[in-house]
């Protein structure tokens, strides 16, 4: 088994040699006859129930429809307890930090192999559709496996903006291919042409961000509105804001004048403010952000119609500030921010 701290966690080979669950039969009503018998009291052990399911159905020897049909019953538990989990960020950064490590590992490992799973899902149905002949008569099967393709990639990309947000409430920095990865998941998104899907339709589901496109411009607000200079209630907040500032940003592969940061996929990196220095490749994407910009520059106006609820009760005058300083100033070096305790002793 790799661990989340190797280089290769999110492309190395997966061993499948498994031909069943040790904890179910592998099937969806198995996984929900196990749930209902999984003890919610003790969320430790219920915690490392689950994380073990997730790595055994991600080594399970199956159909990429299967595999993602069985994370898909686990989801909604997985992600209640990834809640309970996290809640200690915000509540007390600096406790869980020092005196429960093992907390933040744990929610890290679970992120991690939750996007792990679906990112395999992803490129092996991918894999299947471009190298298998399908007869006439299996147009529903190649339909199904295009679905799988797509809700895959989506939640993928959910969770390493899941991810992302909290490594920068933790001040972790992202794992090595993180990046990478998430610029890849794009590219065969947008290159197959189903980065605009509307995933809520597709699925019956409800989801803030409806497609793949927005997933991936809030994963890039999130590291360019990240100058390691917030605290992690304010990083929260940036985050509530973002499921609706994503409609405020564009990503094209041309470059206009208001081109203010790029990307390049072949790259472990994140975007990057665009400059007439900096070496372009054919493959670089241009962030556009004039029209966040502007938006924000209103919100402090008196009377201002276009800020929303969300808005009015994670904004202040301070994060405002903050983001108008990111969005139209030359950024400064960033320097990252790190969790410290001491005591200062001052003369007067």
């Amino acid at each position: 088994m790799t661990t989340i701290n190797q280089s290769d966690f999110f492309t190395a080979p997966i061993e499948q040699y498994r031909t069943e669950l040790s904890f179910c039969a592998a099937s969806v009503k198995g996984i929900q006859e196990w749930l209902l018998h999984l003890p919610s009291v003790h969320l430790g052990d219920s915690s490392k129930s689950l994380l073990n399911a997730v790595i055994e159905i991600l080594e399970l020897k199956c159909d990429e429809s299967l595999r993602f049909d069985l994370i898909q019953s686990l989801h909604l538990s997985l992600e209640q307890v990834l809640g309970t989990l996290e809640k200690y960020f915000l509540s007390d950064v600096s406790s869980v930090m020092n005196h429960n490590e093992s907390i933040v590992e744990l929610a890290q490992q679970f992120r991690c192999y939750i996007a792990r799973t679906y990112i395999h899902i992803a490129f092996q149905s991918h894999t299947e559709l471009t190298s298998k002949q399908f007869s006439l008569f299996a147009f529903r099967q190649k339909k199904q496996l295009q679905d799988v393709r797509s809700l895959s990639t989506y939640y993928a990309l959910q969770q390493l903006s899941l991810l992302k947000f909290q490594q920068q409430v933790l001040y972790k920095s992202s794992l090595v291919g993180q990046w990478r990865i998430g610029h890849q998941l794009f590219i065969l998104a947008e290159y197959h042409d189903f980065h605009l899907e509307d995933i809520n339709y597709l699925h019956g589901s409800i989801h803030q961000l409806s497609n793949i496109y927005q997933l991936y411009n809030q994963i890039n607000l999130l590291d360019i509105l990240n100058t390691h200079q917030i605290r992690p209630i304010e990083i929260q907040a940036l985050f509530q804001c973002s499921y609706q500032w994503v409609q405020l940003i564009q990503i094209t592969d041309k470059e206009s004048p208001t081109s203010r940061y790029i990307i390049d996929p072949n790259k472990d990196f994140p975007p990057v403010l665009n400059n007439t220095q900096l070496k372009k490749s054919e493959d670089c994407y241009f962030i556009e952000t004039q029209a966040l910009l502007e938006h924000i520059n209103l919100a402090n106006l008196p009377q201002n119609k276009h800020i929303s609820p969300t808005e009015k009760h994670y904004l202040s005058a301070s994060l405002i500030f903050h983001v108008q300083n990111v969005l139209n100033n030359i950024p400064e070096r960033r320097y990252e921010r790190y969790d410290y305790v001491a005591t200062i002793q001052l003369a007067f």
